[in-house]
């Protein structure tokens, strides 16, 4: 595309990485009444990427992790 081949000649920057954060070890309430304890949530570029217990969503390479242990 137009976009590619500019970036190949070093007229746009790239992309920027994406943010990538992951909360660990928390409560999360699901808004229907459930409730997962010890939940990983991973945040990518201000939005929800993944939420559920930790043994289930796996913390990407590379992401900020912040221990939320003990809070909902």
């Amino acid at each position: 595309t137009l976009v590619e081949r500019a970036r190949e000649e070093g007229r746009l920057p790239a992309p920027a990485a994406a943010q990538v954060t992951a909360l660990v070890g928390g409560r999360v309430l699901d808004g229907t009444g459930g409730v997962i304890d010890n939940a990983t949530v991973v945040i990518r570029d201000g939005r929800f990427a993944d939420v559920g217990p930790a043994d289930r969503v796996a913390v990407p390479a590379g992401a900020t992790r912040i221990d939320v242990t003990g809070k909902t």
